[in-house]
């Protein structure tokens, strides 16, 4: 995925979020073949602050040899204020996602 597919991506899922009024996201990354430099990880994850997803709790789940990249992209959300958490297992990626 191209970093203007992941905006296309954000986009329809903020659509969703608000038409639903939900405020927790699931994103399952496992399959996704990233084409995206860090600059660009950066940009699309700082870009979240601009958009409702601040207010969103967000669970990325992701493929145990990308750890290094989403724990970056984790740390840039909560520097921007994010609720974003990453997981390589998808169970504790549900239970965080729906702990009170």
């Amino acid at each position: 995925m191209t970093l203007a597919e992941h905006e296309s991506g954000r986009n329809d899922a903020i659509r969703a979020l608000k038409e639903n009024q939900l405020h927790r996201l699931l994103v399952d990354a496992r399959q996704i073949d990233a084409k995206m430099s860090v600059f660009d990880d950066f940009e699309f994850t700082k870009e979240h602050q601009s958009t409702s997803l601040t207010s969103v709790r967000i669970a990325v789940v992701h493929r145990p040899e990308e750890s290094k990249r989403f724990k970056f992209i984790e740390d840039v959300s909560a520097n921007r204020g994010g609720s974003m958490k990453t997981f390589t297992d998808p169970e504790e990626a549900i239970d965080w996602l729906t702990a009170k």
